[in-house]
């Protein structure tokens, strides 16, 4: 089995100021318990997913041979410029996109210079990925409902699972996205709202406990009460690249905390 290590993981840019507020440190040891991890693991790919990369225009995969530049975050303006290399495996790419294709999800490998990578994409290879091994991305299709996308990520974990290359599959997402709404000192960041940290709470202790019946109650509940980031997608996209189609044993939480009121999270699984 080639798939040998996943993860849940959130950035932002406040993790670029850790000086600022001892909860971005946490996230980022976390972070650094992974990349610790994948390294044990002897990773040889990664394949991301995020919900910063939005799909409309059916299934999106970057292939691209030269994914380099320099990005500016859209919303954090004053944040520092992040320069950004990826080692791409077109092949891999190519052979995910023909899956999807075939499994009838439409889509697209991405090979272009400039394409704008999403800034949470970026920091997440930066702290997971010093040693710049090969990578793909995988786009969150706006039009893929949790079940569609559990579908499409057990169809290409098969693409996966028969990879001779030790693979890591990271979903990079927030839990809640309340963000603040006016400017903060980023030394009093917390997550924001009182239902969102209950959210959060019951997240953690469904996901650390396997009770897998009350995590899905927990997003029912709180669909309609509270902004979650693309509907926890991530969450069914982890599902559906684990051998049998769920999951089968706890996480780890490793550490949440705020990012600007969101709720950012790194978790194994």
């Amino acid at each position: 089995m080639t798939v040998v290590a996943r993860a849940l993981v959130s950035t932002a840019p406040q993790l670029l100021q850790p000086e600022l507020n001892p909860a971005y440190q946490r996230l980022i040891n976390g972070l650094r318990v992974v990349e610790a991890d994948f390294k044990q693991r002897g990773v040889e790919r990664i394949v991301y997913w995020s919900t910063g990369w939005i799909s409309v225009l059916g299934q999106m995969f970057q292939s691209g041979g030269d994914l380099s530049g320099i990005h500016v975050d859209e919303n954090w303006h004053d944040s520092s410029d992040l320069p950004f290399e990826f080692n791409i495996d077109q092949k891999l790419a190519a052979d995910l996109c023909a899956v999807a294709e075939s499994a009838g999800f439409p889509g697209k490998c991405v090979d272009y210079r400039d394409f704008s990578v999403d800034t949470a994409t970026i920091l997440a290879d930066r702290f997971l990925n010093p040693s710049k091994i090969p990578v793909t991305m995988v786009a969150c299709n706006v039009y893929c409902d949790s079940e569609k996308t559990k579908s499409l990520a057990g169809e290409l974990f098969k693409v996966l699972d028969a990879r001779k290359e030790k693979i890591a599959i990271v979903a990079v997402s927030l839990l809640s996205t309340s963000y603040h709404t006016s400017t903060i000192n980023l030394s009093d960041d917390a997550i924001r709202g009182d239902a969102e940290n209950a959210f959060v709470a019951d997240f953690i202790r469904a996901v650390s406990t396997g009770d897998w019946k009350g995590l899905g109650e927990t997003v029912a509940r709180d669909a309609t009460k509270i902004r979650t980031d693309m509907g926890l997608k991530a969450v069914s996209w982890l599902e559906g690249t684990m051998p049998a189609g769920k999951f089968d044993q706890p996480w780890h939480v490793l550490v949440t905390g705020p990012l600007y009121g969101a709720s950012g999270i790194v978790a194994q699984l």
